[in-house]
């Protein structure tokens, strides 16, 4: 059975021993200890470049051009130049610090970036779509005039506090 190796991993520095997963080879010895979000940074892919603003983990980003450099902001439907969403962030970034956008997966949407209410347990499978509020989703389709409607997942698990979105950037649809 042939192995999946992940490549260019950053070595682990702000992490316990504890906190540490062991990374092996085909013969069972460890290549390297890498943290749970580096792991699923590696195979959740998504742009990585310097936060163009504050942004939560969670919230919805694109990536647009600030004065020749590439960075990523918070998306949102209406905004000129920002209505290509990325991924979502993988984790809480300052402004001018790296941050991941999680384009495929499986990820955690807090309840604060959930325009027009949270999904409940029985939107599990709905769609969800960029919202014309920076960094947020929403199950309805933005419809004023000039907006731009872009599906960025479905709904994975409902329920205050523990909404999940499986993302597909790049597979949603755009109207």
């Amino acid at each position: 059975m042939a192995g999946v190796k992940i490549s260019n991993l950053p070595a682990a520095t702000d992490a316990t021993l504890d906190d540490l997963l062991p990374m092996v080879d085909v013969t069972g010895s460890v290549t390297q200890k890498v943290t749970v979000a580096q792991l699923q940074a590696a195979i959740t892919g998504g742009p990585v470049a310097a936060a163009g603003e504050a942004v939560a983990a969670g919230q919805i980003l694109c990536k647009a051009n600030d004065a020749g450099t590439a960075k990523l902001f918070l998306a949102d439907a209406n905004a000129s130049g920002r209505r290509g969403p990325s991924g979502f962030a993988l984790a809480a970034a300052a402004m001018g610090a790296n941050v991941q956008a999680v384009a495929s997966g499986v990820i955690d949407v807090p309840d604060a970036y959930w325009v027009g209410g949270v999904p409940a347990v029985t939107d599990v499978q709905a769609p969800v779509y960029l919202s014309t509020t920076a960094g947020s989703v929403t199950l309805t389709p933005p419809a004023t005039a000039g907006d731009t409607v872009v599906q960025v997942g479905v709904v994975w698990r409902g329920g205050a506090g523990s909404v999940q979105v499986q993302v597909n950037i790049g597979q949603g649809t755009i109207a």
